[in-house]
């Protein structure tokens, strides 16, 4: 597994290095993206009228809309490789511990000298609630919420919630 990692970091880190310019810095040079840029921040400034290139585009067929996204995305892909990477491997640092939050509450202490970079709430499926995480250098607090409707205003749930909790860090 070591391996297979070293080997992901020694080709992220070659490609960053062959790379000429800063990931995106050939996007700067694009014409309708520039334009739609500008024109973003103006009330309705990409209608049509405005901006007629891009009304074009848009009503161009969704094959090529779609390859010119792919290609405009493309230009990160070295950034999401590097950031999947580091994702993927604190993801898989985790502990798991069994919790339980007592009337929908649950806070704990952040232990001095004990890394905490990424906290992950495991619920079984199908249940009612859903985690809110609050976080600060010294303490967390998961709030189980639940909400009848869309429309209506989240409430705290007055059940306890037993839940699995995964402390990640490098």
């Amino acid at each position: 597994m070591l391996a297979e990692i070293l080997t992901m970091l020694r080709h992220s880190l070659n490609v960053v290095r062959s790379m000429e310019s800063v990931p995106g810095a050939e996007l700067q040079q694009n014409v309708l993206l520039n334009t739609v840029r500008q024109r973003n921040s103006i009330p309705a400034g990409t209608c049509g009228f405005d901006i007629p290139s891009f009304d074009y585009w848009l009503k161009g067929s969704p094959a090529r809309r779609k390859n010119d996204l792919m290609v405009w995305y493309s230009v990160f892909d070295v950034i999401r490789e590097g950031i999947s990477l580091c994702l993927r491997l604190l993801r898989e640092s985790a502990t798991m511990t069994g919790e339980q939050a007592t009337a929908g509450f649950f806070q704990r202490v952040v232990e001095k000298g004990i890394p905490l970079q990424l906290l992950r709430v495991v619920l079984p499926e199908g249940m009612p609630w859903y985690p809110e995480i609050s976080a600060g250098r010294h303490r967390f607090t998961i709030r189980f919420m639940v909400g009848a409707a869309m429309e209506d205003r989240p409430t705290q749930t007055e059940e306890d919630v037993k839940f699995q909790l995964l402390y990640c860090a490098i």
